[in-house]
């Protein structure tokens, strides 16, 4: 299953590398793959190449992952673990926080699955955006946010030993 809005699209052979990915992970739960970003016309603008998200990294700094690039099992969904319609401009972030906190099995990986065009009235923009984000932070220690320089250093140092800098192939 995945979640797909109305300014992204999968790639060629997506779903078909999707399928095969769980299909040779049984223990995995959630993939989440790397996407490019395009502008309205559809010209490349840069590439978010996937890492596995932290839950510290993830409350303060927002996900790291685009969810047009994420897919999980129908299992998640049976057990109820969908998006909460109480956050509309994080509510990615938020399921990926609940699924980190129940110890779901994620897994990343560097293949291109997704485009995601970004319009400037993206979701992501509105002012809403950061209410959500401290309602989200008001259930983890206050000393979350005072360091989130260091998750968001130790994000940076997990993103240059991983080498998910450059452009896609």
């Amino acid at each position: 299953m995945g979640y797909l809005n109305c300014d992204e699209q999968y790639l060629p052979g997506a779903l078909g590398w999707v399928k095969r990915f769980f299909e040779a992970d049984p223990s995995a739960q959630v993939l989440f793959g790397s996407a490019i970003v395009v502008d309205p016309e559809g010209r490349y603008l840069c590439s978010r190449q996937a890492l596995t998200p932290r839950i510290r990294h993830t409350v303060v700094c927002h996900l790291n992952t685009l969810t047009c690039a994420t897919f999980f099992r129908r299992s998640l969904a049976d057990r109820g673990l969908l998006f909460d319609p109480g956050f509309r401009n994080i509510g990615d972030a938020e399921w990926v926080v609940r699924l980190l906190e129940r110890g779901v099995r994620m897994r990343h990986s560097p293949e291109y699955l997704s485009a995601f065009t970004e319009t400037g009235c993206n979701l992501g923009t509105r002012p809403e955006y950061g209410t959500e984000q401290a309602r989200l932070m008001a259930r983890f220690p206050a000393s979350w946010s005072r360091l989130g320089w260091l998750w968001a250093t130790g994000h940076r140092l997990r993103r240059l030993a991983a080498d998910t800098t450059g452009p896609p192939p």
